[in-house]
């Protein structure tokens, strides 16, 4: 498995509450609804605030993948966006510049 980019992670779901992770490690994993993920591959993503990566309520699993390589591509599709992102942010209008926003009147 191999692990892309500070927030993203492919993993192996072997079977319920078990997966292997991007340093071919078991692990356990759950979930906030307590329900167990279909076998398969997946894309695992961790909030910014989340300071390491567990497997826990904070994961957000997209999947199941029915190979690595269809998940590594959907892995691929997410980081391409976060970068646009990053690189593109959406313009800001006047309503959203809140205090920083200056209004300059012509002078007389």
């Amino acid at each position: 498995m191999e692990r892309d980019g500070d927030k993203f992670e492919v993993v192996h779901v072997i079977r319920e509450f078990r997966l292997v992770d991007a340093d071919s490690c078991e692990r356990v994993y759950w979930r906030r609804d307590g329900a167990a993920l279909a076998k398969g591959y997946y894309v695992v993503s961790w909030p910014a605030r989340a300071r390491t990566r567990i497997f826990n309520e904070d994961a957000r699993f997209r999947g199941p993948f029915r190979n690595r390589h269809d998940a590594q591509h959907r892995l691929q599709q997410l980081l391409a966006g976060s970068a646009a992102r990053r690189c593109n942010p959406p313009a800001r209008t006047g309503s959203d510049m809140g205090a920083d926003a200056v209004v300059r009147r012509p002078t007389p």
